[in-house]
């Protein structure tokens, strides 16, 4: 994808930003040098990413040649714009997973773990922030034997990954997962638990992952995971510590029928929507911002220089406490709508651009 860098000190009239804006995009000759002939060009235009510079230096025209810029991203999904606002270093940087680490092929790309390599070589703390358990998560992190740390289990696990220490582990209460065993009594339901970083499935629900809406993960959780004859016993009985419980719907009515036999269930808990049809639950207080909150506070970094990038309501509290929130270019609304920044989508390296731009501004004030 090509990158241009527009520079807001040169838009502030309407006759230098037009010129600056033919030679800096390439437009054609016949380009009308107006607000509206740059709207309609830009939803012509193939995969770009815009990144805005001195914002804050553009003045009442570069206003308007902005708004037309984001205006024109929303219509055309293959323009990307964003701000080169980085006021500070950022000293620790948290990732969600599933689509924005890795692609909707559920892969990582070369250009995505190099970023994150460069980052960890410059002193940046990066570390995953996912809603996996450590076993779904180690395939990935024997490709970072430099990464030290890893928030799990949507912010309920948070560990050392260099000592092999818990830094935090914040455990369900056991009678909301009888709450949930009631919900989901008779029902087409998967059941998934997270205990101290290991996954495990009930007996043979491992198998039905993708009439259940989790095929990306078919191919390879059943190998990352053990099964237990019934999960609730293990939990309720034999006294399982659980930081994570999800379940897996075959359709999204059924996930809101779940929900509507919970009233009230926010006041203990969190409920989180993943994926298609997903439910996870932790300990209530517990989600992606605590976990980034817990690893700053070890780390003794303000949680005003930690960033978070992400893409889905899941991702939605760690957004919300890092200082810096950068959404995907695929992330919902409601991520939209907290992001800072938006960067390109997983499918376009967006995580990778996203690092890099921090990393320069690293080493801009080193």
């Amino acid at each position: 994808m090509e990158t241009i860098r527009l520079d807001a000190e040169n838009m502030k009239t309407a006759a230098e930003a037009h010129s600056y804006l033919m030679e800096k995009l390439e437009l054609p000759s016949y380009y009308g040098k107006n607000l509206d002939a740059l709207y309609d060009v830009l939803c012509e235009r193939e995969e770009t990413r815009i990144v805005l510079e001195h914002t804050e230096q553009g003045g009442d025209y570069f206003a308007k040649v902005k708004r037309v810029l984001l205006d024109a991203a929303r219509e055309n999904g293959q323009l990307y714009v964003e701000e080169a606002q980085m006021p500070k270093k950022y000293r620790l940087i948290a990732l969600d997973m599933d689509g924005t680490v890795l692609n909707d092929e559920k892969v990582m790309t070369e250009r995505v773990e190099q970023s994150i390599h460069d980052a960890l070589s410059c002193g940046i703390e990066v570390v995953f922030n996912s809603g996996r358990s450590l076993a779904e998560m180690e395939p990935f992190l024997k490709r970072f034997p430099d990464m030290s740390y890893l928030i799990g289990a949507s912010g309920a696990l948070v560990l050392d990954l260099k000592k092999d220490q818990v830094i935090s582990l914040q455990a369900i209460d056991p009678e909301i997962i009888r709450e949930l065993k009631e919900a989901a009594a008779g029902r087409d339901i998967i059941f998934h638990a997270f205990s101290e970083g290991r996954s495990y499935f009930g007996h043979d629900h491992v198998w039905k992952l993708t009439e259940h809406l989790m095929g990306p993960y078919a191919a390879t959780l059943p190998d990352l995971s053990g099964q237990v004859e019934d999960l609730f016993d293990e939990i309720l009985e034999k006294g399982m510590r659980t930081e994570k419980f999800n379940l897996y719907h075959t359709c999204t009515e059924e996930r809101e029928r779940t929900r509507a036999k919970l009233p009230g269930f926010t006041e203990k808990a969190e409920l989180v929507n993943s994926e298609i049809a997903s439910l996870e639950i932790t300990a209530k207080g517990v989600n992606k911002g605590e976990g980034i909150r817990r690893l700053a506070e070890h780390l003794q970094i303000p949680v005003e220089e930690t960033v978070m990038i992400g893409d889905a309501d899941n991702d939605l509290a760690g957004l919300r406490a890092a200082g810096l929130a950068i959404g995907m270019g695929n992330c919902n609304e409601n991520v939209r709508a907290v992001a800072d920044r938006i960067t390109a989508d997983n499918n376009h390296d967006g995580c990778a651009l996203a690092i890099e731009e921090l990393v320069r501004a690293w080493k801009d004030q080193d």
